[in-house]
């Protein structure tokens, strides 16, 4: 996650800065970057570089976030589930799709740094935030030890 995202943006954004026409860089980070979580410190860790990174050079070319606007939007996209193959096609009640993903995202490209991409997912994000972390870190726990329990029979 990390070596793509510095990479790119470092070869791109010159190019995107000398062009006449507005750019921008949206980065593809996860509400993980927002909290730990059990069994995925790798991912989580990886997402907040990518979410932090994006954010930092969000405030390097302001865009239209400030007065003397720069010619890039950054946006760093942090959603919960959305049903595509890395969440095995997921369609629970919490999970948007790809397509409702992007829409909310694109709204919110020059007017904010970050996103969660839905507003259903930035909901999500306020109760999540809201609720003690050894609340959420127990209920993820449980759901992991089930899902590794079941993996084990098959």
């Amino acid at each position: 996650n990390c070596p793509p995202v510095t990479l790119l943006s470092r070869r791109l954004l010159p190019d995107m800065l000398r062009r006449e026409n507005k750019s921008a860089l949206i980065n593809l980070a996860s509400f993980m970057a927002e909290m730990p979580f059990p069994c995925s410190s790798t991912y989580n860790t990886t997402k907040t570089y990518d979410d932090v990174f994006s954010r930092s050079i969000a405030l390097e070319h302001p865009g239209k976030l400030l007065v003397n606007p720069d010619k890039i939007d950054v946006l760093s996209v942090r959603p919960l589930y959305v049903t595509t193959p890395m969440t095995f096609q997921y369609k629970g009640i919490i999970a948007v799709n790809a397509n409702q993903c992007a829409r909310g995202s694109l709204n919110k490209l020059g007017v904010d740094s970050y996103t969660h991409g839905h507003w259903f997912h930035r909901l999500q994000a306020q109760l999540a935030n809201a609720l003690p972390i050894w609340l959420i870190h127990t209920a993820v726990r449980r759901k992991t030890d089930q899902h590794l329990e079941r993996n084990k029979k098959a």
